[in-house]
């Protein structure tokens, strides 16, 4: 299982319609990722998300049992990881992107990876 908690650092308008960009940082400062989100999700939520604000990530390769009523759950397969320095794993969330990058490989997205399994994604706000 992958949890780490993030706080919003920035949003923008993608090109993709009716799709916000928001790009995130973890608390420790280590990890970073941009997550495509649907704006029509997020209003069937009733949430709003803006700069400053804590998400947390949970990835994990069986499903949860445990739901908040805030949570967007998905699921999706980690599909390609780059290394230029940092480590880039782009994750395919039905169509839309989750990037995770971080200093040095992140043993469940590495095992996600290698194995093509499909890996559940919980992402909520917590205040």
């Amino acid at each position: 299982m992958f949890e780490v908690k993030f706080s919003i650092e920035r949003s923008e308008p993608s090109p993709l319609p009716e799709v916000t960009i928001f790009y995130l940082r973890s608390e420790k400062g280590d990890i970073e990722a941009s997550l495509d989100m649907a704006e029509r999700i997020l209003n069937d939520l009733g949430e709003t998300w803006n700069k400053g604000d804590t998400l947390v990530i949970r990835l994990e390769t069986s499903e949860a049992e445990k739901f908040y009523e805030n949570e967007v759950y998905a699921t999706g397969r980690v599909y390609h990881k780059e290394s230029n320095g940092n480590i880039k794993y782009f994750i395919s969330i039905g169509g839309f992107q989750l990037i995770i990058t971080s200093g040095k490989e992140v043993p469940f997205l590495e095992e996600a990876l290698n194995s093509g399994r499909k890996i559940y994604i919980s992402i909520r706000r917590i205040k």
